[in-house]
């Protein structure tokens, strides 16, 4: 009975120690993100919701679920001792720990768009090769399409209208451009 209660107790020490530990993780977190009022909100309802799940199942492990005073005490002072004996280390290690992990995504990204550089590095040799030359030649060839197109408003229209003496363009009622007073 009493080596029961003396594992339930050392159980909620750690149990104290581990809400300690993840609130070190918590604080680092916000204070390298500075979120707002409602972020911070929101992360503690998030932590406080974890911490009930970890003290829930430590308590059934330890002691079948019964809640005691002595329970309460460990998880107390698990959280007491971390805070004053291991916080100030662990915070320094979880921001170095952050640090090498944002290095390490950093270095990830940069050979990522390196690598991917050297792959596309081809298919834009190819499109510079082939659609570049097709894309000048249609800018050419739109070009002396609007050449030809003035050509033939130019000569070929009026040819209809110098045939008929000008009867296409005129319209009942109105008097030509020649007829003005």
């Amino acid at each position: 009975m009493l080596d029961d209660q003396l594992f339930a107790f050392v159980l909620t020490l750690g149990a104290g120690m581990l809400a300690g530990f993840l609130y070190d993780c918590y604080r680092v977190v916000r204070e390298l993100l500075r979120p707002g009022k409602t972020v911070v909100l929101l992360g503690d309802l998030l932590y406080w919701l974890l911490l009930t799940g970890v003290v829930f199942a430590v308590l059934l492990a330890g002691n079948q679920g019964e809640v005691r005073f002595y329970l309460l005490l460990g998880l107390g002072l698990g959280a007491l001792v971390y805070l004053k004996l291991f916080s100030p280390a662990a915070r320094r290690l979880i921001r170095a720990l952050l640090h090498a992990v944002c290095r390490l995504a950093m270095l990830v990204l940069t050979v990522s768009g390196f690598l991917w550089q050297v792959i596309a590095f081809p298919f834009k040799m190819l499109y510079l090769a082939f659609a570049l030359p097709c894309r000048w030649a249609g800018a050419g060839l739109h070009c002396a399409g609007r050449g030809v197109g003035r050509l033939g408003r130019c000569y070929l229209i009026p040819l209809p209208a110098r045939i008929t003496g000008g009867l296409a363009r005129r319209r009942p009622g109105r008097r030509g451009p020649k007829h003005k007073k």
